[in-house]
Formats: structure tokens, C-alpha cells, sequence
């Protein structure tokens, strides 16, 4: 009763490609189109229509690829899916959920948008939010009509599988204004878009961008993305950090149908990110065990970040990030949070001796702040001599700073005290850094003695210049010992 056909870039009179119906076989797959889809030029734009038989008609499809010399699209057991409107479909953790919406039905009222979704108590984007109250089924709040260019946090009281959408695409060329600093933004697009192609529209202004469990940072130069975001996929919601204002406009949708999850590596351990958070940070380090790099390259080593309860509160397994003409290799860590201050602990998996050690570093959970950076990167240490279950050394504390929040005067009186208690006599280390993971001093003290010892600091940078008012975090090493906490300074 139907039919389906590829057109190139002249419509009717360009056809590329008639489907073929391929029977199902149970159990393998169901029935499904295959088509053939010739052309000269890759990139070209490759749309499809339908024709019904029965009633003459030709129904435009609102899905469209980019005809790649070779490829595949889709498989009998995983067919691409073209149609005349899109239902998609999303299942939702307990705790807070970052997604975003391209799918645009009649109704956008939210009491409608929702209204097949369960165990859901809040929703809110950027700027307002609506709560829901079930007993009374009423929505409450500033937040109305569903806006397809932002992402929305949704809190569920309760997981809930096979919430819908159903409607029409959203048109993806629309220009999505971002302000200076961060930006929820949804993605727009049908199909998964590599990250340098979703986003080169902001290439000059962007900073970071992160998804609920991953992030990626944009160094320019280079002009490269690290991180472990690589790809930007319909249903999922974004925040994007720029540097100043600009227009995000996704403007070609060339994504790889066949691209695939990266692959994990060994079975043990099976460490899995939790779920249902709001908030996140990003850590860029180098690991060292027994005084040796730890590095990613043999493709099995693992590191890992934990909360306050262990193991069964994963906060990040961390993707290792090559060595470039720019870098040497390090972990690129999201780690996620609700929580300011929650103490963030690290695991690494060695390997070769098939072993999992628990690093001596810590350091405080901080929304949405950068630690370390390709060029500089925050240290973790870990020692195999240690017992597996060790804990953190109490042989070395950092008492705090003061005073804090400081007020500089930008005079010689400008002076900032770092207390640090210590047990063994070695050189201790203070590392200023600003929120985007840059250092900005580092005092080394050779003469520690047994106790308290403390650092002080003028407030001024590597360049002997007095910085500026901002958040600030300070790194206190002493031997393997690091701890990192943040301070303010006003002015």
C-alpha cells in the first residue's frame, strides 16, 4: 500500500533511491525499507517521501542524512525510523533529570505537555519553574508553556518509563541567543551531532558545555574539544558556558547514524555514575601511583571519583584525554552533586595487577567550577603499599584560610593566612587557581616543621600583579597529601 523513495538536492526530479520491502523473520527483526541511495557528492542533503498507493498520495517525511560515500545507515535489527511526525520517548530517573524537547505538539501548556507523565513533582528551567501537586492535579508556579530552545530539570518522586512526546519536529535551524556565562539549551536536531559540528556556530565564544553525567571543555587554541562529551543527542539536556554573548545555531545535522557508544573497558570494576543530580564540576589531573604516572593509554586503566558514601555513590569515571603537541596526557573528570562542600574521594583501577587502590587526595564538591586544565593539571596520588581500605592521612589537615571572604585593599597590608597542620617534615606546596582551572600563584615552603605550619599570601599573581575579585580555590600538597577548598575575595 506504500512506498518510499530518496531525493537529492533537486526534489522529485533527483530521485537517489526506491525502497525494497524486506519481509520480517521472526525473531530476528521485523519488516523494514532497504534503500539503495546513489550519488557524486558527499554532504549532499538526502530527503524522503512516502506515496500511498490507495490514495495518490505523497507525504513529505520530516527526516532528512547527508549522503556519505560507503556508509550504512541503520540494520535489520535497528532500523532508522523516517516518518510523517515523531514520538519520542524518555525514561526518567528518581532525583532530578536533564532533557530537553524537539518534538513540538498542539498543546504546549504544561499541564498538558505532562500530562502522561508520573511520579513527577517539579520542573524548571533556566529561569522559572512549576511544581506539581497531585492530590489537587494542579500545576503551580511561573512556568506555563514549554520553550523547545531550553533545557528543563525535571524531578521525579519515582522512576517512570515511556514518557511520550508525540508531535511534529521542531525546527532545527532556529537561533538559540546565549548570554555570557552559562545557558540551559536544548538540542534541536532529529539526530545525533558530533560535538565540533553541533556547536562550531559558537566556536570563538564557547568555554564548556555539559550534559547531566559528562562535559567537555573548548581550548582555543588549539581549537579543540577535551572532555568526555563527544557527541550531542536528541533528548538530553544541556548547559553551555560562553565567554560572551552569542547565537547558537545548529547548523548542519551531519550525524553519524552508525556511531556507537565508546566501548568500556574490563568487566571489574563496574563503576556507574548515580543518577538524579542537579548539579556538576568539572576536574582535569594527572593521577600518579607510587611516584609513576597512571595514564589511560592502555585503554583498562580506570579512575574514578566517589561521594560521602563510597563505592555505591560514584560521582565520575573519568575519560582519559591523549597526549597532544599542546598537552601531555590526563583525566577529564564530570563530576556530579547536589551538595556544596560534599567531600569527593578517588579510586583508581590498576590494570596490570588486576588491583583498586584508594587515592589520598580530596577535595570539596563546588557547582559548576573548573579544577586544573591541560596545561596545568590537578594531581591525584596513590600509593600501593597502602592497605586497599585506607583512609585519607590524619597526619595532615588544612585548618582553612582567613580571613574569608577577603577584602583587599590593594595596598602592602594585603594579606592572606593558609593554616596547615603537618606530621612529616617535607616541602609543602599552596596553588592558587581562578575558576577556570588557571593558576594564578604557587608558594612553595621549605622550611615546614612538625605541627602547624601556615603560607601567607599578597594576594598577588605569578606576574606580581594584584588579581581581582572573584571565587578563588587554593591546593595545599604536602608530599602525597592534597587537599583543595575554595575562598572569596572582594574588593
Amino acid at each position: 500500500d506504500f512506498n518510499i523513495a530518496a531525493f537529492g538536492e533537486d526534489g522529485d526530479t533527483d530521485c537517489r533511491g526506491i525502497g525494497v520491502w524486506q519481509e520480517a523473520n521472526p525473531p530476528y527483526w521485523d519488516g523494514y525499507w532497504y534503500i539503495t541511495i546513489v550519488g557524486n557528492q558527499q554532504g549532499e542533503n538526502i530527503s524522503f517521501k512516502m506515496f500511498n498507493e490507495h490514495t495518490g498520495e505523497i507525504i513529505d517525511c520530516f527526516q532528512t542524512t547527508v549522503f556519505s560515500d560507503n556508509s550504512t545507515i541503520g540494520s535489520a535489527t535497528e532500523p532508522w525510523q523516517i516518518s510523517n511526525g515523531v514520538l519520542r520517548s524518555y525514561n526518567l530517573d528518581q532525583g532530578w533529570n536533564w532533557v530537553s524537547f524537539n518534538i513540538e505538539p498542539e498543546n504546549t501548556e504544561i499541564s498538558d505537555f505532562f500530562a502522561n507523565l508520573q511520579n513527577v513533582y517539579q520542573v524548571k528551567n533556566q529561569y522559572h519553574s512549576a511544581t506539581y501537586f497531585s492530590e489537587q492535579n494542579v500545576w503551580v508556579g511561573d512556568l506555563h508553556q514549554i520553550d523547545f530552545t531550553k533545557t528543563y530539570l525535571i524531578f521525579m518522586l519515582d522512576n517512570f518509563d515511556g514518557f511520550t512526546v508525540s508531535g511534529v519536529p521542531f525546527d532545527p535551524t532556529v537561533e538559540i541567543p546565549l548570554n555570557s556565562g552559562w545557558n540551559w539549551v536544548s538540542y534541536l536536531p532529529q539526530n545525533q551531532m558530533n560535538l565540533e559540528d553541533a556547536l562550531s556556530s559558537i566556536e570563538e565564544s564557547v568555554y564548556q558545555i555539559k550534559s547531566q553525567n559528562h562535559s567537555a571543555t573548548y581550548y582555543n587554541p588549539p581549537g579543540s574539544w577535551v572532555g568526555d562529551l563527544q557527541t550531542m543527542s536528541p533528548g538530553l539536556g544541556y548547559k553551555i558556558n560562553v565567554n560572551n554573548d552569542d547565537i547558537l545555531s545548529y547548523i548542519d545535522d551531519k550525524s553519524d547514524k552508525n556511531s556507537k557508544d565508546t566501548e568500556e573497558t574490563k568487566d571489574s570494576p563496574t563503576w556507574e555514575v548515580i543518577t538524579g543530580t542537579e548539579y556538576s564540576m568539572v576536574l582535569m589531573a594527572k593521577v600518579m601511583l607510587d611516584d609513576d604516572d597512571f595514564t589511560g593509554e592502555n585503554g583498562e586503566n580506570i579512575v574514578a571519583a566517589f561521594g560521602p558514601e563510597g563505592e555505591s555513590d560514584c560521582r565520575s569515571v573519568a575519560v582519559w584525554e591523549d597526549e597532544t603537541e599542546n598537552w601531555d596526557g590526563y583525566w577529564y573528570f564530570t563530576i556530579v552533586g547536589d551538595t556544596e562542600g560534599e567531600q569527593i574521594s578517588f579510586k583508581i583501577y590498576d590494570a596490570e595487577n588486576d588491583e583498586v587502590y584508594n587515592c589520598e587526595t580530596t577535595l570539596e564538591f563546588s557547582i559548576n567550577q573548573t579544577i586544573g586544565n591541560p596545561f596545568d593539571p590537578y594531581e591525584i596520588t596513590a600509593n600501593s603499599q597502602h592497605a586497599q581500605d585506607n583512609e585519607i592521612s590524619v597526619d595532615f589537615t588544612v585548618y582553612g584560610v582567613y580571613p574569608n571572604p577577603y577584602s583587599l585593599n590593594g595596598s602592602k597590608t594585603d594579606k592572606i593566612n593558609f593554616e596547615y597542620y603537618v606530621k612529616d617534615v617535607q616541602p609543602a606546596e599552596l596553588s592558587i587557581y581562578n575558576l577556570k582551572g588557571q593558576l594564578i600563584k604557587k608558594i612553595i615552603n621549605h622550611n615546614v616543621k612538625s605541627g602547624l605550619n601556615k603560607f601567607v599570601w599578597d594576594c598577588k599573581d605569578n606576574d606580581n600583579k594584584l588579581v581581582s575579585s572573584g571565587v578563588y580555590l587554593y591546593r595545599i600538597k604536602n608530599g602525597k597529601n592534597i587537599k583543595t577548598k575554595k575562598m572569596v575575595i572582594l574588593k
